[in-house]
């Protein structure tokens, strides 16, 4: 029944929340049942002790003002309703008073207290705008409480005083206590509009704060990234992108230190304590064991008393691995895995750079092009292949094999020691390339080309050494030899080369050059047997040119063939001018273009003769590769060399090609061992077992022993001991001029 009074709609319930009006209403119900009965207790008490009609009436009134005050509160109208109360209390003690002083109706203490109890209660229970959730029961017992002690004082009042003077206090009473109760109220409302205010605006900061949160977690959550929130290593909050990434949730029991394997901790570590925003990459573990790779970066925020650490992951292990595969391909050649030109490039800079040597072998493969056009490019591709797999193989770290061009091989050589470090590894080189390869069912046997450059000799950057060994490789395919070391003689467009071709041609008929003289020692008795013959070439503006870059480019401008019969002509030329007193055996060396021509025997038989010189004395060098191109006629040259008493000899023995085959047909008396394999003998024992075996095979077919490039007692007692006739080098005197040679 007292719930239907109240319904939901007055606004200052409205501002309460659901349990807060809930709490109102029924605070509500209770006061304005207590009025009723308070208000029927006093009447039954006046027509029980005595009837009094005037005083019904205005319970009556009490009553009916009551109601009026509902409907009011009803209609949301709280201070209306208040001040009607006060107006009804205040007009009935009047009444009450102007009765009681006339003697119309004289009151007893006891129905004067209840009606200021009446009054006093519904003035202060009614008189203020609403009652708040919190504090309306509190105050409204406390005004209860304040009614009863008043009633009190009342009533003892009444007992002992005059109706007038009760009357009068009364009136004091109530004055002060409506304007005390209409300051408090209006001190109240403020005070409760102010925190009503700052409630709203808590509400509202609170809402936007809990919308926020949401978007935050809604943004997280469809983020890709993993984002977690850590604060001393532990994990507070993560993501759905961290759970589907590690399979963890934020609920277990990990740390982002357990996350990271051992071996990356320390990056972890530097990342966590750095105050600034940072980024690094991290080898990570999975909830089922798996390793994935994450870029991780991590950022602080701040709070008054706290600070939390944000960290933002990414699996970027496909990424890496892709990346990986774009940079193996970006310097590896995709048919066979070998390093390409620029990886060759970067890494020879690389060398360069820090002060260090190497060389380039550039291998071409011979043929390779008929190859392709009779078995197919199919064919081909798998023939390279396996070439590449061999060539990985006897070449490993620290080599680097590339494939730098169609049928071409490239091996860098770190660190080479000497020009006979990388001829060997050259020859090395050679012979797996060489070696017979089956493919698809198919036995071949490859042939190849190969150009050598160092530095710093040959160049200081990659691009003069990869030029240098390309020229030598060209060099190479002509000559036939199979491997060539860079020379600039070889270097068909060097400006130098150029300049001394053109001024060959007149050094040859001027005889613009100076013969040297090196001593050849009887290794037993330490007697000087004879002297080989070098050729000196002082260039007008280029100096002192050398025989190793002076013959080939004679060779290349076919001004060997005049070169050497000048020179045999010149040295017969000082044979007789030390005659009769000094009649040494001088040696020269013999080109393949001599030994092909048919009248070059009989030009040195006649400059012999013309001279009157023994032909014995006169030694001619002949080089194993002079038999190469035309075997047939070189022979016949030889021999009738040989016929005419002419000493003949096998220079460089061990370099060239079916050596053991041409000593038994050749007429000659002597072989010289080449002296990349005298020079290495004391450190390389398989050096040692070659020369030792050469020395007793020409023993045994009755040739004498030469070994080129003695440079110091231990070679030549090695060779001593080894039997070997004679040895020439710096260690038993440097080529001279021909005064010198007198003056000793």
């Amino acid at each position: 029944m007292f719930r239907s009074l109240f319904p939901e709609s007055p606004a200052y319930l409205r501002q309460l929340n659901a349990a807060g009006r809930e709490r109102a209403r029924a605070l509500f119900v209770f006061l304005n049942a207590l009025i009723l009965i308070s208000t029927a207790f006093i009447l039954a008490l006046n027509l029980l002790l005595k009837p009094l009609p005037t005083v019904n009436v205005l319970i009556a009134a009490v009553i009916v003002s009551s109601f009026l005050c509902l409907w009011l509160l009803h209609n949301g109208r709280p201070q209306l309703a208040g001040n009607i109360i006060n107006a009804v209390v205040f007009s009935v003690i009047l009444y009450l008073t102007y009765l009681d002083a006339t003697g119309v109706h004289p009151l007893h203490g006891f129905t004067q207290t209840g009606m200021m109890a009446a009054g006093l209660a519904l003035a202060g229970l009614f008189g203020s705008k609403r009652l708040p959730l919190v504090f309306g029961l509190v105050y409204s017992l406390t005004l209860l409480g304040l009614v009863f002690y008043l009633s009190s004082l009342h009533n003892w009042s009444a007992l002992r005083r005059s109706t007038v003077e009760f009357t009068l206090d009364g009136i004091i009473a109530l004055a002060a206590g409506s304007i005390l109760i209409f300051l408090l109220r209006r001190i109240y409302d403020r005070s409760l509009a102010a925190i009503s205010t700052r409630n709203r605006r808590l509400e509202r900061f609170l809402s936007s704060l809990r919308r926020s949160e949401e978007r935050f977690h809604r943004l997280s959550d469809a983020s890709f990234e993993a984002v977690v929130l850590s604060q001393d290593g532990r994990i507070l909050e993560a993501n759905r992108a961290f759970t589907e990434l590690f399979g963890h949730n934020a609920d277990d029991d990990v740390t982002i230190e357990g996350l990271v394997s051992a071996e990356h901790r320390d990056r972890l570590r530097s990342l966590l304590n750095s105050d600034s925003r940072k980024s690094a990459e991290l080898l990570c573990k999975r909830k089922d064991g798996s390793t994935l790779l994450v870029e991780a970066r991590s950022s602080i925020i701040k709070n008054p008393d706290s600070a939390v650490r944000s960290v933002v992951m990414r699996d970027i292990t496909n990424e890496r691995k892709n990346l990986e595969q774009l940079e193996h391909l970006a310097y590896h050649d995709a048919l066979t895995g070998l390093g390409n030109r620029k990886l060759l490039q970067q890494t020879t800079e690389s060398i360069l750079v820090e002060g260090r040597r190497c060389a380039i072998l550039l291998a071409d493969l011979d043929r390779f092009k008929e190859i392709n056009d009779t078995l197919g490019h199919p064919f081909g591709d798998a023939l390279l292949q396996g070439l590449a797999h061999r060539i990985r193989e006897s070449f490993p770290a620290p080599f680097l094999t590339c494939r730098t061009g169609g049928d071409e091989f490239t091996l860098l050589i770190p660190d080479p020691d000497g020009e006979n470090m990388v001829r060997d590894i050259a020859q090395s080189f050679s012979d797996a390339i060489n070696r017979a390869l089956r493919t698809d069912g198919v036995t071949l046997e490859m042939q190849c080309s190969i150009g050598a450059s160092y530095a710093p000799n040959h160049g200081s950057d990659f691009e003069a050494l990869f030029r240098c060994a390309d020229v030598a490789m060209y060099a190479a395919k002509r000559s036939g030899t199979g491997i060539a070391v860079y020379a600039s003689i070889l270097d068909l467009h060097n400006p130098r080369r150029l300049m001394l071709l053109s001024d060959l041609g007149r050094m040859v008929r001027e005889r613009a050059f100076e013969l040297h003289f090196q001593p050849k020692v009887d290794l037993i008795n330490h007697d000087i047997d004879g002297y080989e013959v070098l050729t000196r070439w002082t260039h007008p503006r280029l100096g002192s040119i050398s025989p190793a870059e002076l013959i080939p480019l004679a060779e290349t401008g076919n001004h060997i063939g005049l070169l050497t019969e000048t020179v045999i002509d010149v040295t017969l030329e000082q044979m007789r001018s030390w005659m009769p007193q000094f009649k040494p055996t001088l040696a020269v060396n013999v080109s393949a273009r001599n030994l092909v021509d048919e009248m070059f025997p009989e030009r040195v038989i006649q400059a012999i003769e013309e001279y009157n010189i023994n032909p014995a004395q006169l030694e001619l060098e002949i080089t194993e590769s002079a038999f190469m191109h035309d075997p047939q006629r070189a022979l016949q040259s030889v021999l009738r060399l040989n016929q005419a008493g002419i000493t003949l000899s096998i220079d460089d023995f061990g370099t060239g090609y079916s050596s053991l085959s041409y000593l038994t047909d050749l007429p000659v008396q002597a072989l010289k061992i080449d002296l990349s394999f005298i020079r290495e003998m004391i450190k390389k024992e398989k050096h040692q077992i070659l020369v030792s075996s050469t020395i007793q095979l020409a023993h045994g077919l009755g040739l004498a022993v030469i070994a080129e490039g003695v440079e110091n007692e231990d070679t030549a007692r090695a060779l001593r001991k080894m039997e070997c006739d004679f040895g020439q080098g710096f260690h038993f005197g440097a080529p001279v001029p021909a005064p010198a040679i007198m003056r000793r």
